[in-house]
């Protein structure tokens, strides 16, 4: 369906349906979810997290050729998965890491053998830092995987119905088409990151002047370019949310964002093979961990488990939201993280990493 037809058919929805029903029923249900767990205690979460690191294990050892395989030659069994009452350090820890080159090798084989095809997607890396990464990621997880950013946006002062603007990952089709276009049924404008030169960045700041937008996202680069227009050329107005994901965010480049639109900022790390998630508020110098979304230990070169603050190493993740179609334990990430000590954040939030 070409793009106008689709945008003509929303712009009709937009004036039907209430905006609280444009997402879907799983979405709603597990934002919700999300928005009453964020405010358990430790003891609770821990439980949480032990019943998903069963879970993950059962789902391996149940239905997935790599992992059943794998977990023969350890001697695991479903009793020790179901038995062991320290499901970290009697078992988990025992897992050898999973690596890049191990899921390129077994991508099929990490396909758990009971989904069907009709309730998960392939879906690969961009390859930005090398060859792209495929797998499979199940209809289930990306559910979660909006919620768990939508809960990041209103911890950040977001509301639903807030328009918003998206400097990520639009490209026009052509040459012809403007670099940006609106969606009335979500309020979302999406702007080109690849036009951000003078000429299309006066319509930028039109847009957002004329449209009251609430909510800027995007890539840490474009929206202090957009910030450095700004500020140039002496045009100000404020957000409620600025949220930034996918690159480093300097802190020139944050000082910057943050005086030239009024908003403090609220990063965001993920990563598209949906292992871990932690996010900044707008209060925090560290990230949360989200631990809903995953397990996440960090080590040395050697493999080591890092614990003392101030250690720096590479964050390993066990997903706890594609379970039901390939499970990824102690997946080797390549990205580095310095280790912070547990407290309390200002907005309610534990902060350790």
């Amino acid at each position: 369906m070409e793009l106008s037809r689709k945008l003509k058919i929303k712009s009709i929805l937009n004036h039907i349906v209430p905006f609280q029903y444009r997402y879907s029923f799983n979405f709603r249900r597990n934002l919700s979810f999300l928005m009453e767990s964020m405010k358990w205690d430790d003891n609770r979460m821990k439980e949480y997290q032990d019943n998903k690191l069963r879970e993950v294990l059962l789902s391996g050892l149940l239905f997935n050729p790599y992992y059943k395989k794998l977990f023969k030659g350890l001697g695991l069994k479903k009793n020790d998965i179901i038995n062991t009452k320290d499901i970290y350090n009697d078992l988990i820890i025992k897992i050898p890491f999973l690596s890049k080159e191990i899921v390129r090798k077994e991508k099929n084989n990490l396909l758990n053998g009971n989904i069907t095809k009709k309730k998960y997607v392939k879906s690969s890396t961009s390859g930005s830092t090398g060859e792209p990464l495929e797998y499979y990621n199940s209809k289930k997880c990306i559910e979660w995987e909006k919620a768990f950013y939508y809960r990041h946006l209103i911890n950040n002062g977001y509301s639903f119905g807030d328009k918003t603007i998206y400097i990520r990952t639009y490209i026009p089709k052509s040459n012809s088409d403007p670099p940006y276009y609106y969606d009335p049924y979500r309020k979302i404008f999406w702007f080109s990151a690849y036009h951000m030169n003078e000429n299309f960045l006066v319509k930028y700041v039109e847009i957002i002047i004329a449209s009251k937008i609430k909510t800027l996202i995007g890539y840490p680069t474009s929206l202090a370019l957009l910030a450095r227009y700004c500020d140039e050329t002496k045009i100000c107005f404020s957000m409620n949310t600025i949220i930034t994901a996918s690159e480093v965010l300097i802190e020139d480049d944050r000082n910057l964002i943050e005086k030239t639109f009024n908003c403090r900022v609220g990063e965001y790390y993920g990563l598209s093979e949906k292992i871990v998630a932690f996010g900044k508020c707008r209060e925090s110098v560290a990230y949360h961990n989200y631990p809903e979304y995953g397990y996440y230990e960090i080590i040395d070169k050697k493999g080591n488990i890092l614990i003392n603050e101030g250690d720096v190493g590479e964050i390993v993740g066990t997903n706890f939201t594609n379970v039901d179609c390939m499970p990824w334990i102690r997946y080797k990430t390549g990205d580095l993280a310095i280790l912070f000590r547990k407290k309390k954040c200002i907005c309610g939030l534990n902060t350790d990493l």
